[in-house]
């Protein structure tokens, strides 16, 4: 190739604007799997292809070592600093400066909402090689007793992924993030309901078996079937005709549907995935600083989500402080204070406001109401 064209303009701009044609970068090397490892290697010895590198996401990369006891005196240098580039060590691989404090106070939360059951191939992970252990640690999930407990339901993300796309692993995402909406949200999907086979079918014949059991329904029962869907809570979802038609199957359940096969047709929010959420306190909270531009109702409900349900906010002219009425599940799951963030697509730039959030009342919620007096005898 002749560079020369491209060195008379590189020269050009640089006489106009005084600025070079691309961006100038801050590293000696360009931050891929392979360097990285050549650079792991330079500091920690072994062997660049051993580590079995992980790209995450910017400078941030995952990696493996032989056992528990090399992957914590890894840890415990935290950091190499080199003549071309620096490496700092973390147990997880989000590099949060607090992961061990947020990890302990998780886990308390945990502790208190969950009751701990300790199965039976509880010892199996104690068996596990080292290097699995760790790889498991630094690369996945953690799958022990705890996380087991967390879990909602079994669930195999494959059959619902679009094509070509892939489950991203490596994240140290949080276990579960909570949602607390307010009111009864409006019947609109009467006309729908989950298909539960059991036995299950295997994966690969599951579709299959859906359609099996479509057309059974519609052949043996009034119903007909607008569209059927793979579901996790079940084989499947089937919207019918009529709410009705659904109807009919929710009282006719469970059904035999062959010598050794039965089919079971439950309401579409009755799955597995249901759960009783006893809220505990009716609390006001004080809010300070919170955002003008985001001070809504909306933005409060979506403030309040992970924790409470919002009851009422009290405007007034004074919008240094915000008065909310919530209906909290615990008061341990109030924060201290909110982070208000604001991203956009473009570079991903984006800025935060944090806002102070006090508890300053609360009681029990109400009771139930006393019986109805009886009927005297003269009306």
């Amino acid at each position: 190739l002749d560079f020369s064209p491209g060195s008379v303009f590189q020269e050009e701009v640089l006489r106009r604007f005084g600025k070079s044609v691309h961006h100038p970068s801050s590293s000696p090397f360009r931050l891929t799997e392979s360097s990285v490892s050549f650079a792991l290697t330079s500091c920690l010895g072994g062997s660049p292809a051993s580590f079995h590198m992980q790209f995450l996401s910017d400078r941030h990369c995952c990696f493996s070592v032989l056992c528990k006891q090399v992957g914590f005196h890894v840890y415990s240098l935290r950091r190499f600093i080199g003549s071309s580039f620096d490496v700092y060590f973390h147990l997880w691989s989000n590099g949060s400066a607090h992961w061990e404090r947020e990890k302990r106070l998780w886990e308390l939360e945990q502790e208190k909402e969950w009751s701990l059951l300790i199965p039976s191939t509880r010892m199996l992970n104690s068996k596990l090689d080292p290097l699995l252990s760790l790889v498991l640690h630094l690369l996945f999930p953690c799958n022990g007793s705890l996380a087991r407990s967390m879990a909602n339901f079994q669930c195999n993300p494959q059959p619902y992924l679009p094509a070509g796309a892939h489950v991203e692993h490596g994240w140290q995402r949080p276990a579960q993030s909570r949602i607390a909406l307010g009111g009864e949200p409006p019947r609109r999907h009467e006309d729908y309901a989950i298909v539960v086979m059991e036995p299950p079918p295997p994966e690969d014949a599951a579709m299959d078996s859906l359609r099996d059991v479509v057309d059974f329904l519609e052949h043996d029962y009034p119903v007909r079937v607008q569209s059927f869907f793979r579901n996790p809570l079940g084989l499947g979802l089937l919207q019918f005709q009529l709410a009705t038609q659904c109807q009919i199957l929710l009282d006719s359940s469970p059904i035999q549907f062959d010598a050794n096969i039965t089919i079971r047709v439950v309401k579409h929010d009755e799955a597995t995935n249901l759960q009783a959420c006893p809220y505990t306190r009716i609390c006001r909270l004080m809010v300070l600083c919170f955002p003008l531009d985001y001070q809504t109702l909306d933005f409060y409900k979506a403030a309040v989500a992970p924790f409470c349900r919002l009851l009422a906010w009290h405007e007034s002219p004074n919008k240094t402080k915000s008065f909310l009425d919530c209906l909290v599940l615990v008061p341990e799951r109030v924060p201290h204070s909110f982070v208000v963030s604001q991203g956009s697509i473009l570079g991903g730039s984006g800025c935060s406001w944090s806002a102070p959030v006090y508890i300053i009342g609360g009681h029990f919620p109400d009771g139930f109401p006393q019986e109805e007096d009886p009927v005297p005898a003269d009306g």
